[in-house]
Order: structure tokens, then C-alpha cells, then sequence
């Protein structure tokens, strides 16, 4: 779209100079100016993306951008599940793209690519070690400590897999903590679980659903 034929020009240069006076100035506009500048900014909108994209405004997704046809499936859902307050619906369909996208994730570039091989080997193989003695280890203190040390390598395993996904780890915990477990069956059907209740509210939902989008985003541009 060329410069001189944008939408509302003289209008969104005024919203331009106000925000610039409001930041650097400390000039705060009127409410009066303020309502007027949200349906500049609307129409603005409305008209840029008909011309540029031949498409109505009210009618894209965010998730018009995601590449993977069933994850933008799964997390249009999601979106518009946000959309009506359908919280845990949209929940369970951000967790169910997250294991649609690390499923994707394997398949594209193999598990652990991204980890040292000679770490990896070196982690499987304690795990073998460990899981043998646990296996023949008569004394329970023994036993309870072998399992806690499995335990600790798988969770250290899976840090690393989501890590190598470009994942931010304090919104990936949040993640865990607040929404449901996926399992895929072969056809790709989700079967959900939890540890115990999951409090759905919009706030959570909607970080959640940010928390995926942008990872698949992130994992597929860099590909």
C-alpha cells in the first residue's frame, strides 16, 4: 500500500503527534479526543487490511498466522473459545496444540537435536543404570532414593526438550500448573488429565493461549 494512499492519513498523523506529546510531554489528551482517536484507529484498520489484504478486519484470527494447518485449527478454536469467555475450553485447546506442536516438533527435527549427543547419551544411560538397580535394590530407603533420582532426570530431560522450543521457563511453568496433561492417541485424538482441580478464569486463559501461540510462532519461523 503506498504511503501517500493511506486510509485516514491526516487523521492517524494527529494520533501520532498526540501519543508523542503524551509520552514525551506529559500532555494527556481528553477523554472527548481519546474516544475520537479509538474509531480513527478502528477505521484505520478496517480500511488498511481491506486494501492490502482483500480481507475484512472483523473477520481475521491471530491465528490466521500460524502456518501448521491443525495447530491454526486447534488454536482458532482456542481463540475463539477466549472470545466468548469459554475459558476452559480455550484452555484445553491451547494445552491440546502444545502437544500437537512438540509431536510436530519430533517428527520435523528429532527429539533432542538441540542437545549435546554425548550429554544425552550420558543422561540415557545413568537412566538405564539407575532404573537396573531400582529394579533389584531390596533395601526401600534405596529404592525410594533411585526413584526420586529418575524422577529428577526425567523432569531435567523435559526442561531441556521444552527449553530447546525457544520457551520462556516462567510462563512454561505457569503453563503446567494451570492447565490440563495431553495425551495424543495415534489418530491425534486428545485425551485430557490433571492432579487435581484446574481454576479456569479469562486472565489465565488468555496467558496460556499467548504463552502457545507465540511458541508456535517462535518454532516456526525458525525453522
Amino acid at each position: 500500500m503506498n504511503k501517500k494512499h493511506l486510509p485516514l492519513k491526516s487523521e492517524i498523523e494527529a494520533l501520532h503527534e498526540t501519543r508523542n506529546n503524551a509520552q514525551h510531554k506529559a500532555v494527556i489528551p481528553s477523554i472527548s479526543s481519546i474516544e475520537r482517536f479509538l474509531i480513527y484507529s478502528s477505521d484505520f484498520l478496517r480500511e488498511s487490511y481491506m486494501l492490502c489484504f482483500n480481507l475484512s478486519f472483523d473477520e481475521m484470527y491471530l491465528t490466521d498466522a500460524i502456518m501448521n494447518a491443525e495447530i491454526r485449527k486447534i488454536m482458532r478454536q482456542a481463540e475463539e473459545c477466549m472470545q466468548k469467555k469459554e475459558s476452559e475450553n480455550s484452555v484445553e485447546n491451547s494445552a491440546w496444540a502444545f502437544a500437537v506442536l512438540l509431536r510436530e516438533k519430533q517428527k520435523y527435527e528429532g527429539w533432542r537435536k538441540k542437545i549435546d549427543p554425548f550429554f544425552q547419551f550420558k543422561l540415557d544411560d545413568i537412566c538405564r543404570g539407575l532404573a537396573f538397580q531400582d529394579k533389584h535394590c531390596a533395601e526401600p530407603r534405596l529404592k525410594e532414593m533411585f526413584e526420586s533420582i529418575i524422577s529428577e532426570i526425567e523432569y531435567l530431560n523435559n526442561m531441556l526438550d521444552i527449553l530447546s522450543l525457544g520457551a520462556n521457563i516462567r510462563e512454561y511453568l505457569f503453563f503446567k500448573k494451570n492447565a490440563p496433561g495431553v495425551n495424543l492417541a495415534m489418530d491425534g485424538t486428545p485425551h485430557f488429565w490433571t492432579f487435581g482441580a484446574i481454576d479456569y478464569n479469562v486472565a489465565k486463559c488468555s496467558r496460556i493461549f499467548n504463552f502457545v501461540y507465540n511458541l508456535i510462532l517462535s518454532w516456526e519461523s525458525g525453522r
